[in-house]
């Protein structure tokens, strides 16, 4: 009922198929029969539908045909002889014969086409991109080739590409996936997206079975600046006033910003405020960052003090219009009074030589402004005969509380009012 033929690399390979009696018979019997087959004529066999003949007085006859050999991986294929009425006898239990043409080629091997390749991102709307795998030979089966996808570029935001698989056809040598590339303006990293190869059907994973598909990038950085030039704060008279400084992008950026600055201004640390050199960061996807810092209330009288704050070169974004900010701390504390330390004093003239005096003026709260206090003098005293003083001022230092002028008393002997 049946046989099992190899189906060889080159050649043909012949195939005999008979037909017996159960007894001899002195006519000519002649078998009819078709055959159908799971491939074709002369791609694998040369058996055509035919008869077989056996001569009268002969038990049996037989009819042959090559099998057609080649070096493509396919299934297991079969002929199936199936006898018709045969003339002079009637047919027997095996009406059928089928030959089984045994494939003795081994799988091909499936790798992607490359390692990897390099797609513009692109600023608005779609880039199709295709993969590909191919065989290391032709083969008679469908290959199937799935892959999962890996690395930094994500769904949908990137790309619309899935875990899927390559199908490459019966005869054919390579096949493809395609997704597309979403495009943006955003600045940001370079993108992959890896494609690996897993498990195929039909066929072994071959040398090259990882695809890197990098989205260069091709958007400018933004530019970065202060939010505005400058601001106003109160000092304050007790505790601490939070101040804010803002950076922002002109665009927004896949990649975080590092803004440095340096400090400088007449305001001081930590008399004034706690500010310190640092830098400011603008997260992924943000537009704007700030710099939190205290300016330290207090009651002294002093000038307006500033604190400036100069960009340096900031990463991932280059430098905008407005790259230095000056907070301006106002100062909001009266100025305080002056006042002579007392209203008179009384002093020994003495009959020679000179007495010291000293004048004192106080001030009702400390300043951090330099006070001057000027004075005219009059009275019954003259000079230079009775002393050495003359219009002038009496100066107290920032941060001092009184100052003083001081003179000289001229003695003698001359009797006299005071």
């Amino acid at each position: 009922t049946g046989q099992t033929v190899l189906e060889g690399s080159t050649g043909n390979t012949a195939v005999t198929v008979s037909a017996s009696l159960r007894a001899a018979s002195s006519r000519t019997i002649t078998e009819h029969y078709t055959h159908r087959v799971t491939h074709a004529n002369p791609a694998d066999h040369f058996a055509v539908n035919a008869s077989n003949s056996i001569p009268d007085g002969s038990l049996s006859g037989s009819t042959s045909f090559n099998v057609t050999g080649d070096t493509l991986d396919e299934p297991d294929e079969t002929i199936v002889f199936t006898m018709g009425s045969p003339s002079n006898a009637s047919a027997g239990t095996s009406t059928s014969h089928t030959v089984t043409i045994t494939d003795d080629d081994a799988a091909p091997t499936v790798s992607f086409t490359s390692t990897s390749q390099s797609v513009p991102e692109g600023n608005t709307g779609n880039t199709s991109v295709t993969v590909s795998a191919s065989l290391s030979a032709s083969s008679g089966r469908t290959i199937t080739v799935p892959f999962t996808l890996s690395g930094s570029a994500s769904n949908p935001a990137d790309h619309d590409a899935i875990n899927a698989s390559i199908s490459i056809p019966a005869g054919s040598l390579s096949g493809s996936y395609s997704f597309n590339v979403v495009g943006d303006t955003l600045d940001e990293p370079d993108e992959t997206i890896v494609f690996s190869m897993d498990s195929p059907s039909n066929a072994s994973a071959g040398t090259t079975t990882s695809h890197t598909v990098t989205l260069s990038d091709d958007d400018a950085a933004p530019t970065v600046s202060f939010t505005a030039a400058s601001q106003s704060v109160p000092e304050g008279n007790s505790g601490n006033t939070a101040v804010n400084v803002i950076v922002s992008l002109s665009a927004s950026s896949g990649r975080t910003v590092i803004v440095p600055f340096t400090l400088s201004g007449t305001a001081a640390n930590p008399a004034d405020h706690d500010a310190i050199e640092g830098s400011i960061s603008i997260p992924a996807g943000s537009l704007s960052g700030s710099y939190s810092f205290n300016v330290v209330g207090d009651t002294l009288d002093e000038p307006n003090e500033t604190l400036i704050f100069s960009m340096g070169a900031p990463s991932s974004a280059s430098l905008g219009t407005t790259t230095s900010h000056t907070v301006t701390i106002t100062d909001d504390d009266a100025a305080p009074s002056v006042s002579f330390t007392i209203s008179s004093q009384t002093v020994l003239e003495g009959s020679t030589g000179n007495t010291a005096v000293s004048v004192t003026a106080s001030l009702s709260a400390v300043s951090s402004l330099s006070v001057s206090v000027p004075f005219t003098l009059s009275g019954s005293a003259a000079n230079p005969a009775d002393h050495d003083a003359s219009n002038g001022s009496i100066s107290i230092p920032a941060g001092s509380t009184s100052g003083s002028y001081s003179f000289n008393v001229v003695g003698d002997t001359l009797d006299e009012p005071d």
